[in-house]
């Protein structure tokens, strides 16, 4: 099969979507079908993979930029050369209508699938609005819809009267796996006793950091803990290091920059504990990443998060931070204080931890790559077959 892979974020950006994007193609190349990724809206994007051909997909025509229009010219242009068998777009928003707009001028099926950008968007004013509902019902013209999260199909059924198919994100089994642990203390300058806490979200509301660090003082009047937090030093990030400074835990919260995301599998394997305390969360990478390599998950049920984790079987799940999906509020101190009894359960309990990690990897190997685009060839095939059936 040839898979046109339209998206409208890519690397050098690096997040749960772009990364998924990624080693889906890869596990689609891997089974033998041949796939493009067309990238719009990130003009320095490139490939980190070369299992899969790779295109920029511009807005301009003729030295003039279309814009939207310009979009779905220059991918039938790119439709008429790769001669696609379907094309998979990737968001509910402008990439999804470009992608199914293209595919059905060229005679081809579109499948798209529902991340949470377009989801959980809100716009801006009053043309942001109308551009993004204009992008969304053409988006819903498609033949086919994935969604990474059951939460993320129920919104797009009721909002949108579509009906996606919940598929999970998948992960890397054989680079996140428990076998990866390593001496992350003793470059830190982080004590053998000490009981090391890691966190990997961006520094952003939504992702919760700082319950996390509200919650450290309460932790460390029972355990010696250090909270590492891996992520780009942007966003809230001086936001953060205030409330770090103003509650006297300089000494041990340690802001350490991106990670790269082969190095990603050591600190999950080898921290005490692995924090996934968003306020909202679509379906998390980087939990999937963490259950892999054997991590004791805490988590928020919220989102995906409480469709991957069983409460003490492969994770540790406290009540959401909030009443409703995307809403992010004041900070409670119920939630605060329930993230640090979790954190202290898991550190209190090795039986119940080692049980956890057990139960992640076991999971999480259901989820590998090459599974997940099996799954997502199903869709496919179905897409390509009702688009080809008579109407």
């Amino acid at each position: 099969m040839r898979i046109l892979m339209v998206t409208e974020t890519f690397f050098p950006i690096v997040g749960g979507s772009e990364t998924a994007i990624r080693y889906l193609s890869d596990a689609l190349s891997d089974l033998g079908h041949e796939v493009m990724v067309a990238v719009m809206n990130v003009p320095q994007s490139s490939s980190p993979s070369k299992k899969f051909m790779f295109r920029q997909l511009p807005s301009t025509v003729g030295g003039i930029d279309g814009k939207t229009f310009g979009k779905i010219w220059n991918c039938r242009r790119l439709i008429r050369e790769f001669r696609p068998d379907v094309v998979n777009a990737h968001f509910l928003f402008e990439s999804g209508m470009v992608g199914t707009r293209a595919a059905h001028k060229e005679g081809v099926p579109s499948v798209v699938s529902i991340r949470g950008r377009g989801i959980f968007y809100r716009p801006r004013n009053f043309f942001d609005g109308l551009l993004s509902r204009w992008w969304i019902q053409g988006a819903c013209t498609a033949d086919g819809f994935i969604a990474t999260s059951q939460e993320m199909a129920d919104i797009a059924e009721q909002r949108h009267g579509i009906h996606p198919l919940a598929i999970s994100n998948g992960v890397e089994t054989d680079l996140f796996t428990p076998e990866r642990k390593k001496d992350i203390r003793t470059p830190l300058g982080i004590s053998a006793r000490q009981r090391v806490l890691f966190c990997a979200r961006r520094l952003v509301p939504k992702n919760g950091i700082e319950y996390m660090i509200r919650a450290l003082p309460i932790l460390r009047k029972q355990e010696d803990a250090v909270l590492l937090l891996a992520a780009p030093l942007n966003a809230e990030y001086d936001k953060l290091c205030s409330l770090v400074d103003t509650l006297g835990m300089r000494s041990y919260v340690r802001f350490l920059g991106p990670i790269l995301h082969e190095e990603l599998p050591s600190y999950f394997a080898s921290a005490d504990v692995t924090i996934q305390p968003s306020i909202a969360e679509a379906r998390s990478l980087a939990c999937l990443e963490a259950m892999a390599s054997g991590a004791a998950v805490v988590a928020t049920a919220c989102g995906g998060l409480k469709e991957l984790i069983t409460h003490r079987e492969n994770g540790y799940l406290i009540p959401a931070f909030e009443g409703s999906t995307y809403q992010v509020g004041a900070v409670n101190e119920r939630g605060v204080r329930d993230l640090a009894d979790a954190v202290l359960t898991l550190l209190h309990d090795p039986s119940l931890r080692a049980k956890i990690c057990l139960g992640a990897r076991a999971y999480a190997e259901t989820c590998s790559w090459p599974a997940i685009a099996g799954q997502s060839l199903d869709i496919f095939q179905r897409a390509i077959h009702s688009f080809s059936s008579p109407r």
